[in-house]
């Protein structure tokens, strides 16, 4: 950004943004044309190897095992910068709290929280 200005910038993340539609462009369609019982690594099994298919399923639940904590910590720090009187982890408990119950409802669930998160967005 010193060097090269902004529009190095803005190149680089339309270059991403376009290759990013056409990866989930092309995941929406093998879903619909191939409907199966699973993640999009059961697509990565049936049509590239079975092998990389499991590696992929494992890459995703570690990357999530490691994800999902810090963004939990990401957010408890967000809300201190707010209100510095209640401690980080009492933010923390609330939202595995949080994620907990939304998780037990399954998709009916993530359907109501995002439609929810989105109405307070819009206000």
């Amino acid at each position: 950004l010193n060097r090269g200005g902004p529009m190095g910038l803005i190149l680089c993340y339309m270059i991403i943004g376009v290759m990013m539609f056409n990866v989930v462009f092309a995941l929406g369609e093998m879903a619909m044309m191939y409907p199966v019982s699973g993640g999009f690594y059961v697509l990565v099994t049936r049509f590239v190897d079975p092998s990389w298919g499991f590696a992929m399923g494992w890459n995703y639940f570690l990357q999530w095992l490691f994800i999902l904590p810090f963004e939990i910590l990401v957010a408890s720090f967000t809300i201190k910068y707010w209100n510095t009187e209640v401690h980080p982890a009492v933010w923390m408990t609330v939202f595995l709290i949080g994620l907990t119950i939304i998780t037990c409802f399954g998709t009916l669930g993530y359907a109501e929280e995002e439609f929810w998160s989105s109405a307070l967005k819009l206000t």
